[in-house]
């Protein structure tokens, strides 16, 4: 059934809001299926909005609903590829398509190439996207399909190779250096892990009902102001609003770090560090109970 919008009292807020789910307390991984079921929706309204405002109302209440329910389980996985690991050896076809690389001749990829040690960023992206072009015609045999050469370099990945005959102290301090010059070519610092400063974070900025407003407006086509948002979102039973000006705090807080979480990069950034950090627990306890590892 199609939920409607209030008219009385000019309010502007759907039947359903404000949900009691808001104010339950959840944890880092129920964040995560939180976030992974909201991005589902975004992404199915943003790609398919020819299946109608009824079909996308329906999903959307249907996802809203089982915010209470998480089950992170379903999601943190640690059977996926090992080639996801952050920190491995290179890949048949990571080392296939460096070469591949050195092989074109292109004078602007040559030059990327001599500028690694000083500008890691033309290693770890702006050479990935000129290079797919130069390799579309070339053909590695039965190694795998090479139709995506993004997928295999998977995202800003940087090969490099490691002189085991080294003690590892100085093996540490020297990837240190090298992942800082990483950073620096970036152009932008390390991301910290997330961690219970987020988690209230997310909870005192109300960032799942501020989406669930937004995308509903967008599903049916109304309008809420930054006034509007503000008040719903803290000036309701159970919130506090405080002496703070509701429409700022929407306006220059939440509606920025909205746009942010609710993006695949931000999103998948936890998912990976939650899927590691179960891996690494479910590992040492192998090791502790003297299984061995996989």
């Amino acid at each position: 059934m199609m939920a409607t919008w209030r008219s009385s009292g000019g309010s502007g807020l759907p039947q359903w809001f404000p949900l009691e789910t808001y104010e339950i307390q959840l944890s880092l991984e129920q964040w995560l299926v939180a976030f992974v079921m909201r991005m589902a929706v975004k992404t199915k309204w943003e790609n398919a909005r020819e299946l109608g405002r009824e079909e996308h109302e329906s999903t959307f209440l249907s996802v809203v609903a089982k915010t209470d329910q998480p089950d992170p389980d379903e999601l943190l996985k640690i059977d996926r590829p090992k080639g996801l690991w952050p920190v491995q050896e290179p890949s048949v076809l990571q080392i296939l398509y460096a070469a591949a690389l050195m092989k074109t001749g292109d004078p602007h990829i040559q030059s990327h190439i001599a500028a690694l040690p000083a500008k890691a960023e033309h290693f770890v992206g702006a050479m990935f996207s000129e290079a797919s072009k130069v390799l579309s015609g070339v053909s590695f045999g039965e190694v795998g399909d090479h139709s995506s050469w993004p997928d295999v370099v998977g995202g800003r990945w940087a090969l490099a190779t490691v002189d085991l005959d080294q003690d590892d102290e100085t093996l540490e301090y020297i990837f240190k250096g090298w992942l800082a010059d990483c950073r620096e070519a970036l152009g932008r610092p390390a991301p910290r892990p997330f961690d219970e400063t987020d988690v209230k974070k997310w909870t005192a900025y109300q960032v799942l009902a501020a989406f669930d407003l937004k995308h509903w407006a967008a599903i049916t086509e109304k309008k809420l102001t930054d006034a509007q948002m503000g008040r719903a979102l803290w000036d309701r039973p159970g919130m506090n609003p405080s002496d703070v000006d509701l429409t700022e705090r929407y306006r220059k807080t939440v509606k920025p770090m909205v746009d942010e979480i609710f993006s695949w990069d931000y999103v998948m950034r936890l998912w990976r560090q939650l899927e590691l950090l179960k891996a690494i627990h479910v590992a040492v306890a192998k090791k502790e109970d003297g299984a061995p590892s996989e």
